[in-house]
Formats: structure tokens, C-alpha cells, sequence
């Protein structure tokens, strides 16, 4: 499947996205409750190592996709300070589910 044909972000003058904690906005792995320790830590080994691929970079690059990754400690906080900063806008602005 041919690659789409659009600029990244950042050459059509733009800033990537970012969430408002100061992180910026990525897909991430999850996993559900109680999955084993072991398990999450193989995970995010394969992971990290699939991501240092040169040819895999170079795909999600044409993808305008920026790889990296993070301990799943890190992103559990990124996912934590998120959930309080968000929780506090919602609340706030008395947004509800519709």
C-alpha cells in the first residue's frame, strides 16, 4: 500500500500536537489491569526495539509519525497527569457525557 501523499505537521508550519501537560500527543501500548509485570516489560522491550529500526523510523516518517518510546512507568504518569489535567477542564466547564 503506497504511503499517503501529505506533509508532517511541522513542514506545513505547524506545531506537532501536543497535550496540554507539556507532552507531546503519541499513540501508546496499553494493557489491561493485572496484566503481569513481565509480560508489559517483554512488550515494551519488542516495542522499543521494533522502533529502532532504521527502515521502521523511516516508514512512520513518511506517515508524518515521529517514533519513540517511553518505560511504561513514563507513560502510565504522562496518562496520570493527563487524566488530572483533563479531569480539572471537565469539571470546570461542567462537561458532561452525552
Amino acid at each position: 500500500m503506497p504511503a499517503p501523499q501529505s506533509a508532517a505537521i511541522s513542514s506545513a508550519g505547524r506545531h506537532p500536537i501536543a497535550s496540554a501537560s507539556g507532552g507531546n500527543a503519541a499513540p501508546a501500548n496499553a494493557a489491561p489491569p493485572g496484566t503481569p509485570a513481565a509480560l508489559i516489560a517483554k512488550i515494551n522491550r519488542d516495542t522499543v526495539e521494533i522502533l529502532k529500526d532504521p527502515k521502521v523510523a523511516d516508514r512512520l516518517h513518511v506517515l508524518a509519525l515521529d517514533p519513540g518510546a517511553t518505560s511504561p512507568e513514563e507513560t502510565a504518569r504522562f496518562f496520570a497527569d493527563e487524566l488530572k489535567l483533563w479531569g480539572k477542564v471537565i469539571a470546570q466547564a461542567h462537561i458532561s457525557a452525552q
